[in-house]
């Protein structure tokens, strides 16, 4: 358990939890909610804690995961910016089918570098 302090001196505590080499830091809120979520986080097995971490492999399929999303956006956004959403997945659902037709899990897509800070 770590914590940050901002400008005016409050504490905000972090959980840290290592996976593959690096570090996850989770924020908590007070002391005593730290000490409760790394509780609970170390009762939970080693799959279900790194699903709840989100540090999971990523071995769903694009369309599965994009299918999610989009039953996510339709409840939680107004009517218009869902229809938008939307407009955007099935855009980038085409580029993939045109361009990287072999890329089916989200785990075969990583991250471009460009250089630029």
């Amino acid at each position: 358990m770590q914590f940050k302090k901002s400008k005016s001196g409050k504490r905000t505590y972090y959980v840290v939890v290592s996976f593959q080499g690096k570090r996850k830091w989770i924020k908590a809120g007070t002391q005593k909610e730290a000490k409760e979520f790394k509780r609970k986080i170390d009762s939970m097995e080693n799959s279900q804690r790194l699903e709840k971490l989100g540090l999971a492999s990523q071995n769903k399929r694009i369309d599965d995961f994009l299918q999610e999303y989009a039953e996510h956006v339709k409840l939680r956004t107004a009517s218009n910016t869902a229809k938008r959403y939307l407009g955007v997945l099935n855009t980038f659902i085409v580029f993939l089918k045109m361009f990287h037709s072999p890329v089916r899990y989200l785990s075969q897509i990583k991250a471009f570098n460009t250089g630029v800070i």
